[in-house]
């Protein structure tokens, strides 16, 4: 499986392949569950758990701030991955719970827009502390959804389509 890291470090050498060759467009294809399915991800909830602990935990007390979490986060790159999230997933994270006790992603979150935004932080130079920016990166987002599972017409539904 490959990391978050991995995968914006890929996409960035794609980019940067492309744009060395004039191509300035291109199109990404992503799984809808690709955040979910990070290893850093999966660390970052078990972290979380413990912190907060439960739904029953979260039902008596108070849940904890952001920085509260920040700070008690035990492994560094738990902790930068909880740092890069927007707000949203993070509080999402730290107040939801699924049924085994472990921290929920938001039910619409958008990998791709996520993944787009630590792309173009890389490229800009904003993680690494670089500052200057390496190439100008303008993500458009579409998201799929179901029209990805749809099956192709059949011959009544194209002969449907041409009545009306």
């Amino acid at each position: 499986r490959m990391s978050l890291e991995d995968a914006v470090a890929q996409l960035c050498r794609v980019i940067d392949r492309r744009r060395s060759v004039g191509r300035l467009s291109g199109v990404v294809l992503l799984s809808r569950q690709l955040i979910e399915t990070l290893p850093e991800m999966d660390k970052l909830k078990s972290e979380l758990a413990a912190i907060v602990g439960g739904p029953e935990a979260l039902a008596r007390n108070k849940p904890p701030s952001v920085h509260e979490v920040e700070k008690q986060l035990q492994q560094e790159n738990t902790r930068a991955l909880f740092k890069r999230l927007p707000r949203l997933v993070q509080m999402s994270l730290i107040r939801e719970r699924d049924a085994a006790g472990l921290p929920l992603l938001p039910t619409d979150l958008e990998a791709e827009r996520i993944l787009g935004r630590f792309v173009q932080q890389e490229l800009r130079g904003e993680k690494t502390g670089d500052k200057k920016v390496k190439a100008t990166f303008a993500p458009r987002f579409h998201a799929m959804e179901l029209m990805s599972n749809c099956p192709l017409p059949s011959a009544f539904d194209c002969a449907y389509g041409y009545l009306l």
